[in-house]
């Protein structure tokens, strides 16, 4: 089994307009930072020409590998269950490009080990061994996957970061909480 450095789990329905884009972007992005890595694009009950489109350009994009999700709204988990790489990237179409500033220091904090799962600006990066084996019990896309997967990650007490209501990350919620406490101020 190759293990890269990230994969980069992409599912997809009617997005023709981004796919492509959004493909080709991120991996002139990871060969830039040089990581080795893979895209596992998941066709989630496609119903456009975003199959074709990611046909066409598979030549050019040897890191490309095309699935067909196990359910409408399952695209992250085939993704994930298909992953090779030590850190995955969940991402959708049309916030992959918008994601590529935040990425570098989301994935140090996960590669390093500082944390499980992350999540930033409109995406997921997770150490891939530690949501196997929780990631079947989460569905969907966007905010909602987002939130189940936090939830599951808590539940089996994974290290887990990223907004909570109101802009303060987990991490700072925590710290804030064990200062009061130290204090000897209630919470």
């Amino acid at each position: 089994m190759v293990c890269y450095d990230v994969s980069v789990v992409v599912p997809f329905r009617d997005d023709e307009e981004v796919i492509g884009a959004s493909v080709a972007g991120l991996a002139r992005y990871l060969r830039k930072q040089k990581y080795s890595f893979e895209i596992v694009a998941v066709d989630d009950d496609c119903g456009d020409n975003s199959v074709a489109l990611l046909a066409l350009i598979r030549a050019d994009h040897p890191e490309l590998v095309m699935a067909n999700s196990t359910g409408r709204g399952r695209g992250y988990q085939t993704g994930v269950r298909m992953a090779q790489g030590r850190v995955v990237w969940c991402v959708e179409p049309g916030a992959a490009l918008a994601a590529l500033g935040s990425f570098e220091a989301a994935y140090c904090r996960i590669a390093g080990g500082e944390l499980d799962v992350l999540v930033v600006d409109g995406f997921v990066l997770a150490r891939r061994n530690r949501v196997l084996p929780i990631v079947d019990r989460v569905k969907g896309y966007g905010s909602g996957f987002q939130r189940q997967l936090v939830q599951r990650s808590e539940q089996r007490r994974l290290s887990v970061d990223g907004p909570m209501q109101g802009g303060l990350s987990r991490r700072a919620v925590q710290l804030a909480a064990a200062l009061w406490q130290g204090r000897g101020l209630a919470v």
